[in-house]
């Protein structure tokens, strides 16, 4: 039974311009609202981050200030990457953006 079906989205279902320069800014722009809207739903991701931090006494808004300078940084980090990519769920979901055909 398939579980799950992992893609590179950067070339390969969309443009890479779409990437950079609508999906990434979506999801900073998005961030803290949805940190705090969701966090007990995503208290693992912020776990992960406190994790990388070395620091488990960071606060909520600790943890999103981390995330905000990991996009600026473009740092590579599974929490932050799976964050977008529920950011990106959420959008695709709410209409905001569809993909573009390459």
């Amino acid at each position: 039974m398939i579980k799950a079906i992992v893609t590179d989205i950067e070339g390969t279902t969309s443009s890479i311009s779409f990437v950079h320069d609508v999906l990434f800014p979506y999801a900073a722009e998005r961030l803290t609202d949805y940190v705090r809207d969701h966090e007990s739903e995503i208290s693992g991701i912020l776990d992960q981050v406190r994790e990388m931090e070395n620091d488990d006494s960071l606060s909520t808004e600790g943890v999103i200030k981390v995330m905000l300078d990991w996009i600026k940084q473009d740092k590579k980090a599974t929490p932050l990457k799976a964050l977008q990519g529920l950011i990106w769920e959420a959008g695709y979901k709410d209409g905001a953006f569809k993909r573009p055909y390459l």
